[in-house]
This record gives structure tokens, C-alpha cells and sequence, in this order.
């Protein structure tokens, strides 16, 4: 694809990103700016014979917009909450892992499907890196596991904010609190503006070059908030770039999914949804013993528990004014132990048979 055919491809999907805002606008709709362009354009994807076309790089100034966005909730006070709350995290982690693992060897009993496939698809950890973690691994079907993603975290994204918007479960759930240690002025109305933007760069060029998962969202997490536990009080976001970066993010998400290369397309879509939802009301059960256990707000709680994207969930928990530290806190958290941890563990349960044998 040249240069040209890219920009008119671009453009295309840019007009029906922005039809989409207009209509999840005027419904009233939650988070119009992520959803709208999401839906339509995964819509327009599966329907015309057009080809779309979105950047990447849009995508990670988007990310970094969100890493800047959630570094801004970490202070000194906020971090010694999150640190006391390590034991629970750990507890909800192993819990939301066995949940996954038991409901994954149900749908594989009832499918045709391997539980290797069924079960790398459904856990809860970053998108590129379970589909890389299921190019390791032999007999892993990575059509099934990127659908299966894709499709638990699409089921997040439009799921959850409905829920908390509009159900009266967490009604009282919000409030007007901000976040601890954020300025009044915006990033551009103040003399530290170079410095936080250098930092978030630099942090993000490191973050790429040890490895670290996702660095154009935690490198400027990281970055930002080490600038304000460190003494400079990082300042807001203006509406305009917050709602540009969930802009961004939606329509980049949208071309991810493929529906059209997948076999059996309704039997596997029927099984990735009852899997992304039985996680959504597991992860409610659960935020109701964290609410209790740290008297936190319900929203908070059940945000934080959603085994969705961080970058999706800190945009949520922004427009309903969750504790943006906890719900990142937990988030990242779950992140870390999966990325680490799972996938020598995955591949050591999956190991060829012959080799498990000499082992022994």
C-alpha cells in the first residue's frame, strides 16, 4: 500500500470514527470518545469491502496520553496505600487465575477446542503478549487465542462502562474526589512542562529497550509518576487530550479484531463471549470482598478487578471518578505477575509428553 492509498484509507476510517462519536454522542452513550469510534469502525471492518487503515503511532501518543494520565495519581500517600494492598492483590490475582484456568477446561470440554488454545486465549493479561506466548507453545491455535483476547477484552470495553454507568449496583459508588497530589493547571501552563515531557520519552525509549510490556503506557506511568513523588506536583490533562487519546485508542482497537479469518466463527464467538463475561461477574463477585476488606467505593473495586486493559479501565475509572491509583494499582499489578509468571508456567504444564516424561 503506498503513501497515498494509506492517508485515503486513513481518512475513511477517520470519517467513520468521527460518525461514530456523533451517534454514541447524541444517544448518550457512555465514553463516546472510545466507544463510539470502536463500534463503528469494527462495524464498517466487518461490512465493506473498504480497506481501513490506522497508525500506530496514533496509537502510542494515545497510550502515552493515558500513562500521563495515570501517573498523575501516584504520591507519596497513594503509593504507601497501593503497597499495603499487595497482599490482596496477589490473593485476587491467583483467584482471577483459577476462575480462568476452571472455566477454560469447561469450554474446552465443551468445544472442540484444546484447553492449551482455550486457556491462553482467556487469561487476562496484555493481548501481544499471550498471542507471542502461544507462538512458543506447539498445538496452541493462535487464530482461537487472538479471537478469544480480542473478544474478552472488546466485552470489557463495552460491558463495564454500561455497568457502572447505568446500573444502580454502583450508584453510589461515585464521587467527585480527584486525584491525590494532582495540579489545577493544565500540562501546558506550567514551567515543567518540558521536563515531564522529556521524562515520559526517555522513560518510554527505556521502557522499549529492556522489554518491558506495553512502554508507551508504562514508560510515562513510570516517568510521571516518579516526577510527582518526587516533589513536582504533575499537572492535569486538558478535556481535549484525554478524550483525543480515547479517540485514538478506539479506532486502533477496532482493526485488531478479524472476524473474517476465523473458522467456525459463531461457536468460537459464542464461546469467547460467555468467557468475557463469566470474567466480568467473577470480577464482581470478587470486588464486593475487596470493597469490604478496604472499605473502598464499589466502582473502585469492580474497576480495578475488570479483567480488562489498564490503559481502558483508567479511562473509565476517570469519567466516573474511581480512585484512579487503586484501580492502576490492582491493574498493573495483575499485569506484572500474569507476564512474568504464567508464561514459564503455561509452558511447563504444556510441555510435550515425552519430554514431561524424562523429567520425571
Amino acid at each position: 500500500m503506498t503513501l497515498k492509498e494509506k492517508f485515503k484509507c486513513w481518512f475513511i476510517t477517520l470519517l467513520i470514527s468521527i460518525l461514530g462519536y456523533v451517534v454514541f454522542y447524541f444517544l448518550h452513550l457512555p465514553i463516546p470518545w472510545l466507544l463510539g469510534p470502536l463500534a463503528a469502525v469494527l462495524a464498517a471492518n466487518i461490512k465493506l469491502s473498504q480497506p481501513l487503515f490506522w497508525p500506530s503511532g496514533l496509537r502510542n501518543v494515545g497510550l502515552m496520553v493515558i500513562g500521563y494520565m495515570l501517573g498523575t495519581s501516584f504520591s507519596l500517600a497513594t503509593l504507601t496505600q497501593v503497597v499495603g494492598q499487595l497482599p490482596s492483590m496477589l490473593l485476587m490475582t491467583i483467584l482471577t487465575l483459577g476462575f480462568t484456568a476452571g472455566f477454560a477446561y469447561l469450554i474446552s470440554r465443551l468445544s472442540s477446542v484444546s484447553y492449551h488454545s482455550i486457556l491462553t486465549g482467556s487469561i487476562p493479561g496484555g493481548l501481544s503478549q499471550m498471542v507471542a506466548l502461544g507462538e512458543e507453545i506447539k498445538g496452541i491455535d493462535l487464530t482461537v487465542v487472538t479471537f478469544i483476547q480480542i473478544s474478552r477484552l472488546m466485552s470489557v470495553i463495552f460491558i463495564v462502562p454500561f455497568v457502572v454507568v447505568y446500573t444502580p449496583l454502583f450508584a453510589e459508588g461515585h464521587s467527585a474526589a480527584t486525584s491525590a497530589g494532582e495540579s489545577t493547571l493544565s500540562l501546558f501552563q506550567t514551567p515543567h512542562t518540558f521536563v515531564f515531557i522529556a521524562a515520559m520519552i526517555i522513560a518510554t525509549y527505556l521502557a522499549k529497550l529492556i522489554r518491558i510490556p506495553t512502554p508507551f503506557l508504562l514508560g510515562p506511568v513510570i516517568a510521571v509518576a516518579a516526577l510527582n513523588i518526587s516533589g513536582y506536583t504533575a499537572p492535569g490533562l486538558d478535556n481535549w487530550m484525554i478524550h483525543g487519546a480515547q479517540f485514538v485508542m478506539g479506532a486502533y482497537i477496532a482493526l485488531m479484531m478479524k472476524p473474517q479469518q476465523l473458522q467456525n466463527k459463531l461457536r468460537t464467538a459464542l464461546y469467547a463471549l460467555i468467557t468475557g463475561v463469566a470474567l466480568i461477574l467473577f470480577a464482581y463477585v470478587a470486588s464486593i470482598g475487596l470493597a469490604y476488606i478496604h472499605a473502598m467505593s464499589p466502582v473502585t473495586a469492580f474497576l480495578a478487578m475488570a479483567p480488562g486493559g489498564m490503559s481502558q479501565m483508567a479511562v473509565v475509572a476517570a469519567e466516573v471518578h474511581a480512585d484512579l491509583y487503586v484501580v492502576t494499582g490492582y491493574q498493573m499489578f495483575r499485569l506484572f505477575f500474569i507476564l512474568f509468571l504464567v508464561p514459564p508456567l503455561l509452558k511447563w504444564l504444556f510441555r510435550p509428553k515425552k519430554e514431561s516424561q524424562k523429567s520425571v
